[in-house]
């Protein structure tokens, strides 16, 4: 599963093992075993990883479909703290995780980079309206 997880993160990224291997400080044949299941990271470079793709490690050993669950899980807590801007920061993610993919389809085919750049602008314009009306009940 690990191996599986690493390799989709990876070309999600565009990157090769080498360029991979290069950010983690190991051999680009280290990520190749990684990738072949000849080979497991130590906690550390788990840890690295987990980091680097902005996952959790629960989500690279395959135990969680949630690629970070610390975003859901300040939605379960009371703390005013907490949810100051919870959506503009699950959206401003949300951004930087389509800009940042490079094998997006849409109904199974390519998506352009025009068609992303639809869609996040679809998600801007969508908060700017629910920002409008939350004031509007609020008055």
């Amino acid at each position: 599963m690990f191996s599986t997880i690493l390799r989709a993160l990876r070309e999600e990224k565009g990157l090769s093992q080498k360029e991979l291997a290069d950010v983690l400080g190991v051999s680009r044949p280290a990520i190749t075993k990684y990738e072949r299941i000849e080979r497991q990271p130590d906690f550390k470079t788990v840890e690295q990883i987990a980091d680097f793709f902005n996952v959790s490690v629960d989500y690279l050993l395959g135990r969680t479909n949630i690629r970070n669950p610390y975003l859901h899980a300040s939605f379960s807590s009371n703390s005013t703290a907490t949810h100051k801007n919870a959506v503009e920061n699950i959206l401003q993610e949300t951004q930087d995780m389509l800009l940042g993919s490079t094998n997006l389809t849409l109904s199974g085919d390519p998506a352009s980079p025009e068609a992303v750049q639809s869609i996040i602008d679809g998600i801007k314009f969508g908060l700017e309206q629910a920002k409008m009306r939350n004031k509007k009940k609020q008055d």
